[in-house]
């Protein structure tokens, strides 16, 4: 397959079109594949998949995998505009709606799943690159900001950028809506920008509140011998000192020795960046992490890290 995209490549040529950028990720997609074998994983993602397309967006010109979410370019022209514009987002309440059934009564997944989807949507120009009449992909601006409303929309909902004009929806869809001036990562750090979220679904953390270039990190590090974290217990409760703005900001680095062939230690070491591992609680006001212990043992093990050889932690968050 990649003798043909490097084929269309040689010829690739890119157009502008007037498109609806839709960009959804399944909420605790991460975790999730931690904990489940890669088949059911891919069973999983096969059956939402398809049903997105096929059910929700049978009307989408282009449709890009993303791991854990999916790209779809709906086209609009001036004439269809209002209606492509009501299609997209009253799909998009539909899919939200419907999804914590969508797997109910399979007989391949008799195990729990993620019953919570994210959607960010925005409209304009994007650039079609495209090739002996395929398309191979859609770059620009809307293309970029519709991931990063995406990611606002936690733990679940929709968010529109804030020149999606409301005006083209009906008055009972737009009142699903509120608005707020937000800080976005590579779109507008430091100068806020408007965005409209789903009132009933969609919490604005204040990390996204205050300039980016302000936002104040925390960092705190422990060091463990592989055979403490064992015997630890499933879950280690790690206590903080100070209370995270933005529960969605916890990176957990994991810093560890390298195993040579012959099971010694070598000089060199290896890092994971890690989030899926972690979780954050507050207890009497007191705040504190859960790092997944049993999983980290696990992947430790699989690099042939010995008992009393050191794993560093490194948690960082806002």
């Amino acid at each position: 397959m990649h003798r043909e995209v490097i084929e269309l490549l040689q010829d690739a040529r890119g157009t502008s079109e007037f498109v609806f950028c839709v960009v959804l990720d399944i909420r605790g997609f991460t975790p999730f594949s931690a904990h489940v074998e890669s088949p059911n994983v891919a069973v999983f993602i096969k059956r939402v998949f398809l049903k997105i397309i096929a059910d929700y967006f049978p009307d989408a010109a282009y449709v890009k995998l993303m791991g854990d979410g999916l790209m779809l370019i709906v086209p609009y022209e001036e004439k269809t505009l209002a209606e492509t514009a009501t299609r997209v987002v009253e799909s998009s309440f539909r899919l939200i709606e419907d999804f914590p059934g969508f797997c109910a009564g399979d007989p391949m997944l008799n195990f729990p799943v993620p019953d919570r989807l994210g959607i960010g949507i925005s409209r304009g120009l994007a650039c079609r690159i495209e090739s002996a009449g395929k398309t191979l992909d859609y770059c620009g601006r809307i293309v970029n900001l519709a991931a990063r409303l995406m990611d606002l929309a936690r733990p679940a909902g929709v968010v529109l950028a804030g020149d999606f004009s409301l005006g083209l929806l009906s008055e009972s869809l737009a009142e699903k809506f509120g608005s707020e001036n937000v800080f976005i990562k590579g779109v507008a750090e430091r100068e806020p920008t408007p965005i409209y979220y789903t009132k009933d679904l969609t919490e604005i953390s204040a990390f996204h509140r205050q300039p980016l270039d302000q936002t104040p990190w925390t960092v705190v590090e422990a060091e463990f011998t592989f055979q403490a974290i064992r015997d630890a217990g499933d879950r280690y409760r790690w206590n903080l000192e100070k209370r995270s703005i933005d529960p969605e900001s916890f990176t957990l680095k994991v810093t560890y020795p390298q195993a040579t062939k012959s099971g010694q230690h070598s000089t060199f070491v290896k890092y994971w960046m890690l989030s899926e591992l972690v979780t954050y609680r507050l207890e009497a006001g007191k705040p504190y992490v859960v790092v997944d212990f049993a999983e980290l043992s696990k992947r430790l093990a699989e690099e042939n890290v010995k008992p009393r050889w050191k794993v560093q932690l490194r948690l960082m968050y806002v």
